[in-house]
């Protein structure tokens, strides 16, 4: 029997060394995206060591709060075993930046772009499932995606979840208004006392996180989360 050609000259490259010379194959993405979801271009940050990896989903807290510029901070190690996504998701960081007069939005436009993403990066990356993991209010639609479409994920991790969102909130508003009357802050005192829970309009929204973060907000350092 004859011996394939193909396999002729297999075995002529392994004997003179030529294969083992040949180059690794680069499979590392650093890369910030714009992608269409729901309508509007939404920003994505891809890093890994190795895109064949499993994917890992991250969603924000907030809303609008986009971890994006930090978030090596917390995944420089994860990136060498998996494909690490930030997503700024409606109304923060790079995607509110490209929508400046985007409409007004819900709940639901949300965990549909949750869905959207997540299928987004499936098939970019040939994959039938993700990791996903969610922190405050990302858990939120983390819990939507892990009961709603248990088969895309390998796993959901919540983190500081929101169990009972209304509760927290009022926790929190009457929290950072006793700080508020504490250091006599005229101006923190009366934006404040125009918020009610459950918030009517993004202002008041507005004034408890800013208040929140001017009392109490503080970025971990690198040596908090080794």
């Amino acid at each position: 029997m004859k011996a394939h050609p193909l396999t002729i000259l297999l075995l002529l490259l392994a004997h003179t060394g030529i294969a083992q010379k040949m180059p690794p194959i680069n499979r590392s993405i650093n890369a910030t995206e714009f992608i269409t979801i729901g309508g509007i271009k939404q920003c994505i940050n891809i890093k890994s060591a190795d895109t064949t990896k499993p994917v890992l989903l991250f969603l924000h807290g907030g809303p609008g709060e986009s971890v994006m510029t930090i978030a090596d901070t917390f995944t420089t190690k994860l990136q060498q075993e998996f494909v690490v996504v930030q997503w700024d998701q409606r109304g923060g960081g790079k995607t509110a930046e490209a929508n400046p007069t985007a409409a007004p939005f819900t709940l639901a436009t949300m965990y549909a772009d949750t869905y959207d993403v997540t299928q987004y990066l499936l098939k970019r990356f040939k994959q039938k499932k993700l990791y996903l993991v969610g922190h405050s209010f990302g858990t939120t639609l983390g819990f939507y995606m892990a009961d709603k479409h248990p088969k895309l994920l390998y796993a959901y991790i919540a983190i500081s979840a929101n169990v009972n969102a209304m509760e927290s909130e009022q926790l929190n508003l009457e929290k950072i208004k006793l700080k508020a009357a504490e250091t006599n802050n005229e101006q923190a005192i009366k934006e404040l006392s125009t918020v009610k829970i459950p918030y009517e309009n993004w202002e008041q929204m507005f004034y408890t996180y800013k208040w929140m973060w001017t009392f109490d907000g503080k970025l971990s350092k690198p040596e908090d989360v080794e």
